[in-house]
């Protein structure tokens, strides 16, 4: 596997903004700390149950067409890893989530896969490589008001982000809060916004 950063808290994290602009298939996890997290490309851990996590002291945004895999591995977004208050997450339009993925055919037919958990704050108690509270938006941008938004969420829209989100009977977590500072009528502000054409499959999860 591969890191980018440093898992440290307080004075020892990474106060750099990470992006990730190069595509990786690994058999391995994928971890990345930072200020604030740019996911542009294509990430998959190929073999074994090993995670992607990306771990952000402010927000974590991912780019149109980017897409995560793991075969078996949980997918962790984690947000405001300082807690101070503020920091969410965001997709892009057409991205694509498999924590059981077959590289072999590359498809997402793996049964037994992992979870996908968004969220933000301090560790989970029970496990220290999760996050315990939600993700938190921030401001007064309506970009930026939803703790959590499964893609660019635009109010009274129609159009389809096409989104998918398949765990292959893992869990999906996503803890989210709001800011109300938005005052704009057309504005989503939501703790968990899932935009219209966004597709989850947990199988049994």
């Amino acid at each position: 596997g591969f890191e980018i950063g440093h898992p440290g808290v307080g004075s020892n994290q990474n106060l750099s903004n990470i992006t990730l602009d190069r595509s990786y298939s690994i058999s391995g996890p994928i971890s990345v700390y930072g200020h604030d997290i740019y996911v542009n490309t294509d990430q998959t851990v190929m073999t074994g149950s090993g995670r992607i996590t990306l771990k952000a002291i402010g927000f974590i945004v991912s780019a149109t067409g980017a897409d995560l895999r793991t075969s078996g591995g949980d997918i962790v977004f984690w947000s405001d890893a300082d807690v101070s208050g503020a920091g969410q997450i965001r997709l892009g339009a057409t991205n694509t989530m498999c924590t059981g993925w077959n590289s072999a055919n590359t498809t997402c037919s793996l049964s037994g896969g992992g979870d996908v958990v968004m969220g933000g704050g301090s560790s989970d108690p029970v496990d220290a490589g999760l996050p315990a509270g939600a993700s938190l938006g921030w401001g007064s941008g309506s970009a930026n008001a939803n703790g959590v938004a499964l893609g660019p969420c635009t109010a009274n829209s129609t159009a389809s982000v096409s989104n998918e989100i398949n765990t292959r009977g893992g869990n999906l977590i996503l803890r989210g809060a709001s800011t109300t500072e938005n005052s704009g009528t057309s504005a989503i502000q939501a703790g968990v916004a899932i935009c219209n054409g966004t597709t989850i499959n947990l199988d049994s999860g």
